[in-house]
């Protein structure tokens, strides 16, 4: 086994040992204090292998980690989704892999998604909503919101951020 794949081997074995950095259901994920002590108590241990890692770090390691995980484990599911066998199943080449995923497979990864169109039919639904709504309010505080012609240029131009535009010529020049 080369040196290094033994080093990011024994990373994630330390990494698996401070739950509190990767398992989100429990209170101490959250506590600061609590998780930046486990990241001193893996910077130790690197320099007891003599790896010097700040904190910083350890924790793009970590992010770097998690993210080549969760690719991998997407290609895991993709393959034996799409019907393929057995045999053609995805099986990952790092070695690191399966020592992570025997801790962090029980932790859920992947955030509640929602579809854009339902997400576009909800807005337009809120939105028409909240039209009705402020017709009935106009309604029972007895102001008219029809659409009248009455020419309004007046407050138009009084604007802040009117800034009139200019006139085209016959020709279709500006002046």
């Amino acid at each position: 086994m080369p040196k290094l794949s033994a080093k990011i081997n024994k990373f994630v074995q330390m990494y698996g040992e401070e739950e509190c950095l990767w398992n989100a259901t429990i209170p101490s994920y959250k506590d600061k204090s609590i998780c930046d002590s486990a990241l001193q108590k893996i910077s130790g241990k690197l320099l007891e292998l003599g790896l010097e890692m700040s904190i910083k770090d350890i924790k793009m390691k970590i992010k770097n980690l998690r993210t080549t995980y969760r690719q991998k484990l997407s290609k895991i599911e993709k393959s034996t989704r799409s019907g393929a066998g057995s045999k053609d199943e995805y099986k990952s080449k790092l070695n690191w892999f399966d020592e992570m995923h025997s801790f962090i497979k029980c932790v859920p990864m992947k955030r509640k998604t929602t579809d854009s169109q339902e997400s576009a039919i909800d807005e337009e639904q809120d939105n028409n909503q909240m039209s009705q709504a402020n017709i009935e309010n106009s309604k029972e505080n007895n102001i008219d919101i029809s659409n009248d012609n009455s020419d309004n240029s007046e407050d138009v131009a009084n604007s802040e951020n009117f800034s009139p535009r200019p006139s085209t010529s016959a020709t279709g020049n500006i002046p």
